[in-house]
């Protein structure tokens, strides 16, 4: 959706994709390991296909991002999917589109739980990830009806970068899904108590960078350090083809040892479908 082609990081790519089985629901929300707390898998929709992104740390404890994306996922509902992992890079003013750097496979175990293995970059590994929260309703001073504002949110007017929102009353966790001088692909994350994001007048927040351990390492406790500040502000009026939109201001400034700064401002879209809200 939008005034531009889907941004090449969430892009539907022509993949390789197999399933088998059916299985329990698993909700398009936040999953984690509580053994190795601080990385994760973000599940999204978007009709009936599925994106995860992999939020982890590489060999030297930065922060990288991964994507699998089956197609008709939701569709299908398959106990277990397996398909290439994708990294997607920075030119300097537009993402890849997801370069296959290893496998994943998801087998669902219950409901809103699954397996997660891997290969990549020559290495394998498994974890169990679990649901870690719901994101909810809220409204504000320029949204009058409870709106959720869950999903992936991209800049149409550069592709390659967005962020995952999740709110619920109470909470805002936003990690956002940008790159390194150097073209690679990082994260910072938003993620504090009063969400303000539907306010007619949002408070700019700060970013934290995490040092955590690499998905074949021993477990470590992330560490983290500032990174920045964001803005967001939504509202519930369709400027472009999506229900819900806004503007996002973005001001990253990655940490040693890493290089660069990533800074973004203007209109910000729902990619992936929109929640419904009960009255």
């Amino acid at each position: 959706p939008g005034a531009s082609p889907p941004p090449a990081v969430f892009t539907k790519l022509k993949l390789n994709i197999t399933t088998s089985g059916s299985a329990p629901s698993l909700a398009p929300e936040l999953y984690y390991n509580p053994a190795r707390s601080g990385h994760g898998l973000i599940v999204t929709r978007a009709g009936t296909d599925a994106q995860f992104i992999w939020y982890t740390f590489d060999h030297t404890g930065q922060p990288t991002w991964y994507l699998f994306l089956p197609t008709g996922y939701y569709g299908s509902n398959p106990a277990i999917v397996t398909g290439p992992l994708l990294r997607s890079t920075w030119d300097g003013s537009k993402g890849s589109g997801g370069q296959a750097v290893g496998n994943a496979s998801i087998t669902r175990t219950g409901t809103n739980e699954f397996v997660f293995d891997f290969s990549l970059l020559g290495e394998s590994g498994s974890e169990r990830m679990q649901f870690l929260g719901a994101s909810g309703c809220i409204s504000g001073n320029n949204v009058s009806t409870p709106t959720d504002f869950t999903g992936l949110w991209y800049q149409p007017s550069t592709s390659g970068w967005g962020a995952s929102v999740h709110i619920a009353p109470g909470l805002e966790f936003v990690p956002f899904f940008i790159y390194d001088a150097l073209g690679q692909p990082r994260w910072v994350l938003g993620n504090h108590s009063a969400p303000t994001l539907a306010n007619s007048a949002p408070a700019t927040n700060p970013l934290t960078q995490l040092f955590g351990f690499c998905p074949t390492c021993s477990y470590t406790v992330p560490t983290q350090r500032a990174a920045g500040s964001y803005l967001l502000k939504m509202d519930a009026l369709p400027r472009f083809t999506a229900d819900i939109t806004g503007v996002v201001t973005l001001d990253a400034n990655l940490q040693a040892p890493l290089v660069g700064s990533f800074r973004q401002s203007g209109d910000f879209a729902l990619l992936t479908g929109k929640k419904s809200c009960t009255p």
